[in-house]
């Protein structure tokens, strides 16, 4: 499980790299998500399974507490999005857009550096 908690963080990483190089191209990405329902339920699932695959992988991982507190964190939000709903999540999502590079960047870099943490810990 530990392996799939490293792969998750390869993934954040990456995709914060995108961001941090071309914040025009991870927005674009961003929008299939934010701007239909199946794209919001992806999201969903996507944060509901990492939050699942943190708690379960969590006791191996070397920092076992905040693994859970991230975990409990993701089931949360992952639960949250279809409370929010398509037209707000839309909302945020073109607010977020128009924010402007440097803050997508700031952002993308969270993202490295979330990413390259749940690789840390899991290994």
């Amino acid at each position: 499980m530990t392996q799939i908690v490293a792969l998750s963080g390869l993934a954040v990483a990456a995709l914060g790299a995108v961001g941090a190089i071309r914040p025009a191209t991870l927005l674009d990405w961003a929008r299939h998500f934010w701007q239909t329902p199946r794209g919001l339920a992806g999201v969903a699932a996507l944060r509901l399974g990492l939050g699942a695959v943190l708690w379960v992988a969590a006791p191996r991982c070397r920092q076992p507490d905040v693994v859970q507190v991230l975990a409990v964190l993701s089931m949360v939000s992952g639960a949250s999005v279809p409370l929010i709903g398509l037209r707000r999540a839309a909302a945020f999502g073109e607010w977020w857009a128009s924010q402007g590079p440097g803050f997508v960047r700031g952002w993308s870099l969270f993202a490295i550096a979330f990413g390259v943490y749940l690789v840390w810990v899991s290994t």
